[in-house]
């Protein structure tokens, strides 16, 4: 058993719809529509009618004997497939005189005889009684200016919801075209609304990862977000990479536009978002021409969580551009952070390169004085610094450029501090430079020594026991520099694309053509390797601070910490173990064990109320668990007789004393006698507990009444006309 990548989020299949009965699930693949078994994954039947990529899958709700499937491609064409053979039934043509766009998907109504279709150009197509006309009548709604990307049909067939990249929910009425209500500003272009069996919710999906759940009012009432995905820019989905807070213990990276998101590993789920831009996310008129957004290229976390700095550019290649370094203070009481300070224009160009200086252990929290630097593409390096502003209005601080650094006017890219942050190095081209903080001045200079010169792409230092070294990443090489005796302690041929440290021990890692593996600065030997962790290019890697279980070090899994990779298709990968992977999973067979009718919900609840100790009750007042016996009764269709027995037994006390057998209540006639010692022998008892204690006297009471209600059970009542008449407060 070895170490494997992990999927931590991320989507392979495509639209997904289930069957009426739960035990199939159809969802697109390529040119088929594949049906798998619930529950055993198995492929059971494909689906096959098309030449390219199916869009769309949809199951008419109101064939329950599920005889029909309707799928939709891109190739125009609207079929209709019978689940008992998988062949084509009935083949509709929606281009059939060049007018229209292709299909994007469809939807079929509850009740009727009709099919919705989504086009590319925004309209919706209705169909009806396709089933029996072979020219069906057609009619078209129209608001959306993009591509339909979702359609869904109401339960009752009243209403159809819609989407697209418009980033609004549009309400049809089925009756009137013009009457329509909309809910804008969803945050992203919708991918797909579903609603409930009740009608009373709806549930958004949209590009970014986010569900959102409305009610008939079309109000949010909750909102469920995982990883946010960048709907807006595929090329380049995380310009600011991956950043480790360890303050939350979260992943900070981009997620709406403009925004940053705190991702919980632990949780598997985002905490909040930290709105930078402050600006709304407007769609575009064209796909092929996206609106230009504000976007935020690079962003750092100071090692105690308190600071974050953000370096946000709007640039459409034609105006000048806008650019602004923002700092951010975390406030406590309110749980978020607040804008500290905006510095407009920090840098003539944009800032490629940011991070805080660590802590020095030599010095108390007061002592220091916090400090960003920023390495921009105009030839120059900046220090940052706080600043008391405080005046006779109020207590505050701010940031303000402490020292602008160059050299020889060569182009910087990397930079980094040392782990007490007593030095400062910044790579300018094939040149590094190691400089003193504190006082602003060139300690010393390194060259790679390669021919051709070859450019510094990334830089870092040595943590722990080799913090007096430093490794090198160049475009085709991997040094490692000893910072005492200014040499050269071992070099590597690499393409090294990503280089990562591990905060809490002296390991480092880089990923190579998406081949990943883990060394020391003070030896070339790889301690740890992956090959092709991931399918598609690895675009940022972060170490993240967490206590390993054993299994994963036996593995040859070196250090305690984790590792993430996030890749072109916007997933985050790590490397684990398949036993993990297994546990993970069974999570989800929890929600397969629930009751999923009344009748089975009340069985359910009486099988656990028998193994629980029973208590006293009272029993002139109906409880909650006999509301419910009550609710599923009116529900449930066996005859009532067979509840009333246990319904009763609810408003009795449990006896302390055995009962009594069935051979004491045969009959009125031959019992009259009995009945009447019986009676003398209670009014006897009645006089005697009357002297007794108020408690004695109670449970006294109490027994008769069971012993009277025995005596009522064991008569033969009609128990439906019985129930009917009883009266209970």
């Amino acid at each position: 058993m070895a170490l494997i990548p992990s999927l931590q989020a991320g989507s392979q299949f495509g639209p997904a719809q289930f069957s009426h009965d739960s035990r199939f699930l159809f969802t697109c693949c390529g040119s088929v529509v594949k049906v798998f078994n619930t529950s055993n994954g198995e492929c059971v039947n494909e689906l096959q009618g098309h030449t390219k990529q199916v869009t769309g899958v949809m199951l008419n709700k109101g064939n329950v004997l599920q005889k029909d499937c309707v799928a939709a491609g891109i190739r125009n064409k609207l079929s209709i497939y019978s689940m008992k053979t998988g062949k084509t039934k009935i083949m509709h043509d929606t281009d059939k005189f060049n007018r229209t766009k292709a299909v994007t998907c469809v939807a079929c109504h509850p009740t009727e005889s009709c099919v919705a279709a989504g086009l590319e150009n925004g309209r919706i197509l209705l169909w009806y009684n396709f089933l029996t006309n072979s020219a069906p009548a057609m009619s078209t709604l129209h608001w959306h200016s993009l591509a339909v990307t979702c359609l869904s049909f109401t339960p009752d067939g009243s209403c159809m919801l819609s989407g697209g990249h418009e980033c609004v929910l549009v309400r049809w009425q089925m009756g009137s075209q013009n009457n329509r209500d909309f809910k804008p500003r969803m945050g992203a272009p919708l991918c797909k609304v579903q609603s409930s069996p009740d009608g009373t919710l709806y549930a958004v999906n949209t590009g970014d990862n986010v569900i959102q759940l409305l009610d008939i009012g079309l109000r949010v009432l909750i909102v469920y977000r995982g990883l946010t995905r960048c709907s807006f820019d595929a090329q380049s989905p995380i310009p600011c990479g991956l950043v480790y807070d360890p303050r939350s213990r979260t992943l900070v990276t981009n997620g709406l536009p403009g925004h940053l998101q705190f991702y919980s590993l632990a949780l598997n789920k985002q905490l909040y978002n930290l709105d930078i831009v402050g600006q709304n996310y407007i769609s575009p008129e064209n796909i092929d021409r996206p609106t230009v957004v504000t976007e935020v290229t690079s962003v750092a976390v100071s090692h105690d969580g308190q600071w974050v700095a953000t370096f946000e550019v709007w640039d459409d290649r034609i105006f000048s551009p806008e650019m602004r370094l923002k700092f951010w203070m975390y406030n406590s009481e309110a749980q978020t952070y607040t804008l500290n300070t905006r510095v407009e224009d920090p840098h003539e160009e944009r800032i490629t390169k940011m991070l805080f200086r660590p802590p020095s252990p030599n010095k108390t929290s007061s002592e220091q004085t916090p400090c960003l630097v920023t390495v921009g593409q105009d030839s120059c390096f900046k220090l940052w610094i706080l600043l008391d502003d405080t005046d006779i209005y109020r207590k505050n601080v701010r940031w303000d450029c402490d020292f602008v650094g160059f050299y020889r006017g060569l182009q910087g890219f990397g930079a980094d501090f040392s782990s007490d942050g007593s030095s400062l190095a910044v790579a300018f081209e094939h040149l590094l430079t190691v400089w003193d903080p504190d006082n602003c001045v060139v300690r010393t200079t390194l060259s790679n020594g390669l021919l051709p010169k070859e450019d510094i792409r990334h830089v870092k230092f040595g943590s722990h026991d080799c913090r007096h070294q430093l490794v090198l990443a160049t475009t085709q090489h991997l040094i490692s520099w000893d910072l005492l005796s200014l040499s050269i302690i071992w070099s590597m041929e690499e393409q090294t694309s990503i280089l990562i440290k591990d905060p809490v021990s002296d390991l480092m890692a880089a990923v190579s053509s998406n081949n990943f593996f883990v060394f020391r600065p003070s030896s070339h030997t790889k301690l740890y390797k992956h090959e092709n962790v991931s399918s598609s290019e690895i675009l940022d890697a972060v170490f993240a601070p967490d206590a390993r279980s054993s299994d994963l070090l036996d593995l040859g899994w070196p250090g305690n910490s984790q590792v993430y990779f996030y890749n072109a298709e916007q997933q985050l990968i790590t490397l684990d173990s398949s036993s993990h992977q297994q546990d993970s999973s069974k999570k989800t067979k929890i929600a397969q064990n629930l009751p999923q009718s009344a009748r089975k919900s009340f069985l359910a609840e009486s099988v656990s109320r028998e193994t629980q100790q029973t208590s006293t009750k009272d029993t002139m007042r109906r409880t909650a668990g006999q509301e419910t016996v009550l609710t599923n009764l009116l529900q449930s269709n066996e005859p009532v007789s067979l509840y009333c027995g246990k319904y009763l037994n609810h408003l009795l006390v449990k006896k302390k004393h055995q009962k009594r057998t069935a051979s004491h209540a045969i009959n009125d006639d031959s019992e009259s006698e009995p009945d009447e010692a019986a009676e003398e022998d209670s009014s006897s008892e009645s006089e005697e507990e009357t002297s007794g204690p108020p408690s004695k006297r109670a449970r006294s009471v109490d027994d008769n009444n069971a012993d009277d209600m025995d005596k009522l059970l064991s008569k033969p009542l009609d128990w439906v006309q019985w129930c009917s008449s009883l009266s209970l407060k």
